[in-house]
């Protein structure tokens, strides 16, 4: 047996926990075997790449990858209501961010280093609550089961308003790339092979959009 069969094999019950995890997130109607499917992809992806010795546990370099490809799977499943959608679109922008800083984290324990990490991370994170908060509206699309008071109807479209103006500010490559993932609800993966690029490369673009939305936001 190799090292990345074994790793695969050892942690099936670590791919189930995270699956029950979001499983709790998620209509009746997702199948949980479906999620332990996904999440799969992402250990196995995770064991290929994982290289012992740095310090770094398995469960912890694998955590961020198996969600990943939970949350990319479930957006490919178009059927789900949009404000689920937006949900999805929300946990998979801060599960991208939060592996992106923990890579980060990974290569240095000076504590300054770490904390401008931590400060980019949480501006990143507030530019995709906002994102992924986009209106009914903009999705023209009626939801139903969304359930939002008419105070939230009017809060969010004076964000989408604010949300509008701040991607006029952006290269086009940055505003199509927020688009895709929040207004479309595409997944990760989805995008890379629209843009013929590698999924790590959205995924950094990704961290740069939410970078230079935070920027415009506040300008």
């Amino acid at each position: 047996m190799d090292a990345v069969e074994d790793l695969v094999l050892q942690h099936q019950d670590y791919v189930r926990s995270l699956a029950r995890a979001i499983a709790k997130k998620l209509p009746k109607q997702v199948e949980f075997e479906e999620l332990v499917a996904m999440g799969q992809l992402g250990l196995t992806s995770a064991a290929k790449q994982y290289v012992p010795g740095r310090g770094v546990a398995f469960t912890t370099f694998s955590y961020y990858r198996i969600r990943g490809a939970i949350f990319d799977g479930l957006r490919q499943m178009t059927w789900l209501p949009p404000s689920m959608r937006r949900k999805l679109a929300r946990l998979d922008g801060e599960n991208e961010v939060s592996e992106l800083t923990a890579e980060s984290a990974e290569v240095s324990d000076d504590p300054e280093f770490l904390a401008k990490q931590f400060q980019t991370a949480v501006g990143r994170l507030g530019a995709v609550f906002l994102a992924s908060g986009v209106s009914k509206e903009e999705s023209d699309q009626d939801d139903p089961t969304d359930g939002r008071s008419a105070a939230d109807e009017a809060e969010s479209r004076e964000d989408l308003g604010h949300l509008r103006e701040a991607l006029t500010k952006l290269p086009e490559e940055q505003s199509s790339l927020i688009r895709m993932l929040y207004f479309e609800y595409k997944s990760m993966t989805e995008v890379a092979n629209e843009l013929k690029k590698n999924k790590s490369t959205i995924s950094r673009r990704h961290a740069e959009a939410m970078d230079a939305l935070r920027a415009a936001l506040a300008a």
